[in-house]
């Protein structure tokens, strides 16, 4: 932490958690309302992906980090993360269609 950072570096974090946790109420709400799932779920993913930027950008401090290394975790988590949806996928439609059996 800088100087200048020294006495707003903890206030920064606070307005972080609190606007998680707030983010999180909200994701809640929504989950438990009573909505279509065409508009709850883009609605959650979109609350999801909120916060890991909040997370990203903010815990692991990203956002003062160079652009080349932003993005080559960013990609590499993109990329994982499809891997891993993909490998899943395969298995849950499967799963879906014999319960429709």
């Amino acid at each position: 932490m800088t100087k200048n950072d020294e006495n707003g570096g903890y206030r920064r974090y606070w307005t972080s958690w609190i606007f998680l946790l707030c983010l999180n109420l909200v994701m809640v709400i929504i989950g438990s309302a009573s909505l279509s799932r065409n508009l709850q779920t883009p609605l959650l993913l979109l609350g999801m992906l909120l916060m890991a930027w909040i997370i990203a950008f903010r815990f692991m401090a990203l956002a003062d980090e160079n652009v080349g290394l932003t993005v080559t975790i960013i990609g590499c988590t993109l990329f994982a993360g499809g891997t891993l949806f993909l490998l899943i996928a395969f298995d849950g439609v499967r799963t879906f269609a014999l319960s429709l059996h």
